[in-house]
């Protein structure tokens, strides 16, 4: 099996249908929707903050390439937490300008308000504890 076979299926078997992360007031929801040409899986994703709906989308996708992985479900859907989280916190400053052309008034006024760097900062603490563990 070529390199590419492997890939697909570890994704197919690693990738979770669903998950959901709960912190400090926040919620972060998402689903497997589809598997992309480039062979990744794609995600629908809500981010709340209480009960205020910050962002949606459904362009979130797994990496390409794990590697001979001996990857869980449960280790995939805590690297796509912790991914999905990080572009969900950048904040400006963090990435070019045009990452924020779509954003509302009130998305930005929230990503650099206090709840935004509170995010911010339990991303940080995830990517953190992360790197202290091997994934894949």
């Amino acid at each position: 099996m070529n390199l590419l076979a492997q890939n697909i299926a570890i994704l197919r078997r690693i990738c979770p249908r669903r998950f959901t992360w709960r912190r400090s007031g926040f919620r972060l929801e998402a689903i497997r929707t589809r598997w992309t040409d480039d062979h990744r899986w794609a995600y629908a994703y809500r981010l709340f903050d209480g009960e205020t709906l910050l962002f949606a989308g459904d362009q979130f996708c797994t990496p390409g390439l794990v590697g001979q992985s001996t990857g869980t479900t449960a280790r995939m859907r805590e690297f796509l937490i912790t991914q999905l989280l990080g572009f969900l916190s950048l904040q400006p400053g963090d990435t070019d300008d045009e990452y924020f052309a779509d954003y509302t008034p009130a998305q930005l006024a929230w990503v650099t308000g206090i709840r935004g760097q509170e995010l911010a900062v339990l991303v940080s603490d995830r990517e953190e504890n992360r790197t202290r563990q091997v994934v894949w």
